[in-house]
């Protein structure tokens, strides 16, 4: 499997993509907002399978509060996370715990006879991470990919299949 999918993170990526990347300043990138991230933790799917963390969404909901009027303690969780969601954002978190949340649970599922596929489950903090970065790139997305890309739309696999009848 490693020769499939080598460690080297940059592979694939073109020199002028890389410098751009290593020349970003962290501290330009927004802060979370608390709002935001709770509107995104309402609507999180209680089913999703956690990875090496074992932290849930419904621990996160829990925490962060179902209801419009939240508690004292309920805030205070949400803008401590949305603090910690910043960080990982920013790249700006120490090392040894960069190395925690980069990790996966790996599971290898058939494919075909004789390949595998590797389907990795990554840490509900960095997958909220990551919801939060699918909030705010969302418009951006829908405009210069409208026509490229429809699996991230509302209703994309209509639309995927739609046009694959379209196109035959």
């Amino acid at each position: 499997m490693s020769e499939k999918h080598p460690q080297d993170e940059w592979v694939g990526l073109d020199e002028d993509i890389q410098n751009q990347l290593a020349s970003v300043d962290s501290s330009t990138i927004a802060a979370v907002d608390k709002c935001v991230l709770r509107d995104i933790i309402k609507k999180c799917k209680l089913t999703v399978r956690p990875g090496l963390d074992k932290l849930r969404y419904e621990h996160v909901k829990a925490l962060a509060g179902y209801c419009s009027e939240s508690s004292i303690e309920e805030d205070v969780f949400c803008d401590r996370l949305a603090s910690i969601l910043t960080l990982i954002i920013r790249g700006d978190i120490p090392e040894p715990i960069s190395h925690v949340l980069s990790d996966n649970e790996l599971i290898a599922i058939p494919k075909g006879p004789a390949d595998i596929r590797p389907i990795g489950i990554g840490s509900t903090l960095r997958k909220l991470a990551a919801l939060v970065i699918m909030r705010r790139l969302n418009s951006f997305n829908n405009e210069h990919f409208k026509n490229f890309q429809f699996g991230m739309q509302r209703n994309g696999m209509e639309h995927i299949i739609l046009e694959s009848r379209l196109r035959c």
